[in-house]
């Protein structure tokens, strides 16, 4: 099953649901389908929202393959080059945004004579059932509302949140990057604490009305683990500056070919050393990989009529042994096995594992 679906392209982006996007429209749909209507106006706010993001992205020339919808917001998939002005607009962008498109709404009730309802007011009506969908005020006033929210929660500096790249973008006009990403890291960690205790109801302490919304939770806990695995992509980028595929690369390799019994493959290729073996066919040609643990369950008495070729993992993935290791890290990092080719020549291979090896040793060489 595909972790994620796309519905429709808009200027050249893929725009693509999360499985468990698809998971929660069921069960408001099954469970409470008024508040269907509040959930589909914000999304379609955030997906402005991440378009913004990602026309401003491509205004620079990056290029901006996907926009991922999951149940706590959007993600651009955009790779920002270290460049403290264009990370401060694209990342500016988006809740600049939302709080244009609260004023223009505002400004057509105004011409409108639309009566604005108020925050409280809004969501008490939608949180008793008494919300009335079919009131062009009541539902402007709800993406006024909305977008005031997701525009000003988005600008708090909680890295990697929009607000945390801003504060992130303004500290590296000062300083490298590395150092200004370790600050935003740290100061996101205590906002994300913050929100995790707004989630979980540790505002009631103040007002005295005890709610936990798990969603909040959640996006707590996202901000929290996932601005430091971007601090240690950020070094792993620097520590690997200037090097290509083929200077890591791990030459010594076995193969193995389609028509191999398992067991003649554990008695005459197999190693400690090597988890995934290229698979070969009788012209030589790399077909597949196979991969160690694919055969856990493979009971010992049947690897004698089981052969290599009926196991295999067919998608191969390669990288150009000359390209920048930056450009294709989030590759490198997220596939287990990557084969380096030259020339049509399979030179080695890449591991995540020994990529962070190479990183580690490069950093105490350089000594950061």
């Amino acid at each position: 099953m595909a972790s994620s679906y796309r519905i429709f392209k808009i200027f050249g982006i893929s725009i693509e649901l999360h499985i468990t996007f698809l998971f929660f429209l069921v069960l408001l749909l099954l469970f409470d389908v008024t508040t269907l209507y509040l959930w589909l106006m914000v999304f379609f706010i955030v997906l402005i929202h991440e378009l913004v993001h990602s026309l401003v992205a491509m205004r620079f020339k990056i290029k901006v393959p996907s926009i991922l919808l999951t149940p706590i917001g959007g993600l651009s998939n955009i790779d920002v080059p270290e460049d403290p002005k264009k990370e401060f607009l694209i990342s500016f962008a988006g809740p600049f945004s939302n709080l244009v498109m609260a004023g223009a709404a505002v400004a057509f009730m105004s011409l409108s004579s639309l009566i604005l309802t108020d925050y409280n007011t809004f969501f008490n009506l939608f949180e008793t059932g008494k919300a009335n969908f079919l009131d062009p005020g009541y539902i402007l006033s709800g993406f006024v509302w909305v977008n005031l929210t997701l525009g000003l929660f988005n600008l708090l500096p909680g890295f990697p949140m929009d607000g945390g790249r801003v504060f992130r973008a303004l500290m590296a006009f000062r300083m490298d990057y590395i150092k200004a990403t370790q600050i935003a890291v740290q100061v996101g960690k205590v906002i994300a604490v913050i929100v995790f205790l707004v989630g979980l109801g540790a505002m009631g302490l103040i007002t005295g009305s005890y709610a936990i919304n798990p969603i909040t939770m959640l996006i707590g806990v996202f901000l929290y683990f996932s601005g430091g695995q971007e601090l240690q992509v950020l070094k792993i980028r620097h520590a690997l500056e200037g090097m290509t595929p083929k200077d890591i690369a791990i030459h010594e390799m076995r193969y193995v070919n389609e028509s191999m019994s398992l067991a003649e493959f554990f008695s005459t290729v197999a190693s400690l050393e090597q988890s995934h073996y290229p698979v070969t066919d009788a012209t030589g040609k790399v077909i597949g990989v196979l991969y160690i643990e694919d055969l856990r369950d493979v009971r010992r008495e049947n690897t004698s009529t089981i052969l290599v070729g009926s196991v295999t993992r067919r998608r191969i993935d390669v990288v150009d042994a000359g390209t920048s290791i930056s450009d294709k890290l989030p590759i490198l990092l997220s596939k287990d096995f990557v084969l380096v080719v030259e020339a049509g020549n399979v030179l080695g291979y890449v591991t995540p594992g020994h990529l962070l090896d190479v990183a580690r040793f490069s950093r105490i060489r350089r000594g950061t």
